[in-house]
């Protein structure tokens, strides 16, 4: 067992990102499916040696491949690993409603219940009618509830929520590419979905610091702003609204050079001020290390 865990751990800690061949291994054929649902089998039966082997060896998704190596830890209880390899995924792949689901069952496991909420709203808006995920959401706001009756009574014990898992079906274990559009082969597109990705994810979490540090000095503020005078605003505009969430669709990453790339997409803005969708350009600048935005641009809002 102990071999397993080095081996396990050792794949897992390469991460994950978008490449050219993902949407080559895509399949939706009835063998592709039954194939990701037997290594399931295995996981649900404890049988990791044997489903490990058989993500190794059978030809099945990129996706698919992280899902289940996520679902390995979970069987094992490991919730802060399976977080890890989940989290970047359901980045990706928000419209994966077993996904979102677990991988809220996992956050309530590490008593992140707030994230969790956010993670199980977001996979409700994809599809009204998953009862598991709204049973979860329920329970949740539940227990919001009674913590916000114990602070104020100091009488009522909160009792976490516990979640129901979703497993794959013959129907859900096959897979579409998302609508992500990288539009050449250049190796920078998965660097770039990145970074747009833990800019989104700062934004979202309110991380103030994160969020600015993804805009380069070089950028250059609309209205003719300094940038000094920009990320004061910024930081008053993210840190004051009681939440945020943000959303992307419809990304489309166009390479210019092997330093710079232009994102297009529609972004979905919600606080408890304001909602808005917006199609945005941001303009990525390779510095060296990292992929910034030196131009941020409104294309129309609703």
């Amino acid at each position: 067992m102990k071999s397993f865990a080095i081996k396990f751990l050792s794949i897992v800690s390469v991460a994950f990102a978008i490449s050219p061949a993902f949407a080559s291994l895509a399949s939706t054929d009835e063998e592709a499916a039954n194939r990701v649902l037997v290594i399931e089998r295995h996981i649900i039966d404890g049988e990791f040696d044997l489903a490990l082997s058989k993500l190794e060896n059978d030809q099945i998704t990129v996706f698919h491949q992280q899902y289940l190596r996520g679902w390995m830890f979970v069987k094992q209880q490991q919730y802060a690993q399976a977080k890890e390899i989940w989290l970047p995924l359901w980045e990706l792949h928000q419209d994966k409603l077993e996904l979102g689901n677990n991988l809220a069952a996992v956050l309530i496991a590490l008593g992140e219940y707030d994230f969790a909420k956010r993670v199980l709203e977001t996979s409700l808006q994809q599809d009204q009618d998953i009862a598991s995920a709204l049973g979860n959401l329920n329970n949740l706001y539940s227990f919001l509830a009674q913590q916000a009756y114990a602070s104020i009574f100091r009488r009522i014990e909160a009792t976490p929520p516990k979640a129901t898992w979703l497993h794959l079906t013959a129907q859900t274990a096959t897979f579409t590419p998302p609508q992500i559009v990288i539009a050449d082969q250049s190796d920078i597109g998965p660097d770039v979905m990145r970074a747009l990705v833990s800019w989104r994810q700062a934004w979202s979490n309110q991380q103030v610091d994160n969020y600015l540090k993804a805009y380069s000095e070089r950028f250059i503020p609309a209205n003719g702003q300094s940038l000094q005078d920009w990320r004061r605003a910024r930081q008053r505009n993210v840190s004051r609204p009681s939440f945020i969430d943000v959303q992307l669709e419809d990304i489309r990453i166009m390479p210019i050079n092997d330093q710079l790339a232009r994102v297009e997409f529609l972004q979905n803005y919600r606080s408890n001020v304001i909602s808005s969708r917006t199609n945005k350009v941001l303009l990525f600048e390779n510095n060296g290390q990292d992929w910034q935005i030196i131009q941020e641009i409104v294309l129309n809002e609703d």
